[in-house]
């Protein structure tokens, strides 16, 4: 779990001393294969993109440190636009499939770093962003 912490300035400590602002979770799929969450914010850091972005990074070396990890992540069944991102960026559908009493889901996964090069889930996602900034 990678959280963003903010410190009020004073007095610092007591109640309310700290604030989450943001949080991403990993979890466990299998022995070197992991499913991170969205980064989660609070409401007032909805539109702050550098700090989603330095948490998922965060998030994303915390992984590289394993050479044979592996990020998952579940996409609805017929989902078009999400499988060809998935795709585009280096993903791979598997045959897993979850399903719920809602809908199908199935899994794309990708090596988290290259040996030779950082991470492209890390690159991509912050060439994306990057562009997104306002001026």
């Amino acid at each position: 779990m990678v959280a963003a912490v903010q410190d009020r300035p004073w007095p610092p400590w007591g109640l309310g001393a700290r604030t989450v602002t943001a949080l991403c979770q990993t979890e466990a799929v299998s022995d070197a294969s992991y499913a991170i969450s969205p980064v989660y914010v609070t409401e007032q850091d909805l539109t702050n993109i550098g700090l989603i972005t330095a948490v998922f990074k965060e998030a994303l070396e915390l992984l590289v440190s394993n050479p044979r990890a592996e990020i998952c992540y579940l996409v609805a069944e017929g989902s078009t636009l999400a499988d060809r991102l998935m795709r585009a960026n280096g993903f791979q559908k598997s045959e897993d499939v979850f399903v719920t009493w809602n809908a199908r889901y199935y899994t794309y996964r990708s090596p988290a770093a290259d040996p030779t090069s950082p991470p492209r889930v890390a690159q991509t996602f912050h060439a994306r962003f990057a562009r997104a900034r306002p001026a």
